[in-house]
C-alpha cells in the first residue's frame, strides 16, 4: 500500500509540470533587438487562426534562456526543454530570417510562451528547432514538457 501511494505522490509533484501539445503558425518577424543575452522580437501573422492566449495577430516575445528545473537530471525524468546551444541556434535562425525578410514558423510547445503584463507581449525560457514535414518551426518553451 504504502509503494502505491509513493508512486500516486510522484505522478503528482511531477504532472504538474507536464503539458501537451503546441502549435506554430506561419509569419514574419518584424524586429528584432538583442540586450545582453536577452532578445525581444515581434511577429506578425497574416492569418487569423491563431491559438494563443489573446486574440493577436501581432505578438512581442521577450526571450532569455533560463535552465529546466535541477530535477531533470533524474534518470526518470525526461524533458524536451532545449539546451542552451539548441536555443542559441533557433534565436540565431530567427534573427537571419529577419535580415532576410523572409517567414518563418513559430509557436509554442506546452506552455511556452507566458503572457505579460502588456497585451500581446509573451516571455519565454527556451527555443527549439523542430522540423517536420520539411517544414522547420521555431518553438517556444517555458516550463518543462
Amino acid at each position: 500500500m504504502k509503494k502505491y501511494l509513493f508512486i500516486i505522490l510522484l505522478i503528482g509533484l511531477f504532472a504538474g509540470e507536464s503539458y501537451a501539445g503546441g502549435d506554430a503558425w506561419q509569419g514574419r518577424v518584424t524586429s528584432f533587438e538583442k540586450h545582453n543575452g536577452s532578445y525581444t522580437f515581434t511577429m506578425k501573422f497574416p492569418t487569423k487562426e491563431i491559438r494563443l492566449p489573446s486574440n493577436c495577430r501581432q505578438i512581442t516575445v521577450n526571450y532569455k534562456y533560463k535552465r529546466v528545473p535541477w530535477y531533470s537530471w533524474l534518470p526518470f525524468i525526461e524533458t524536451s526543454h532545449p539546451s542552451y546551444s539548441q536555443s542559441k541556434k533557433a534565436i540565431q535562425y530567427i534573427e537571419n530570417k529577419y535580415n532576410q525578410n523572409q517567414d518563418i514558423y513559430f509557436g509554442y510547445m506546452g506552455s511556452g510562451l507566458i503572457p505579460v503584463e502588456n497585451e500581446c507581449t509573451f516571455k519565454t525560457k527556451g527555443l527549439g528547432i523542430n522540423e517536420s514535414e520539411n517544414i522547420k518551426a521555431i518553438l517556444a518553451y517555458h516550463n518543462p514538457v
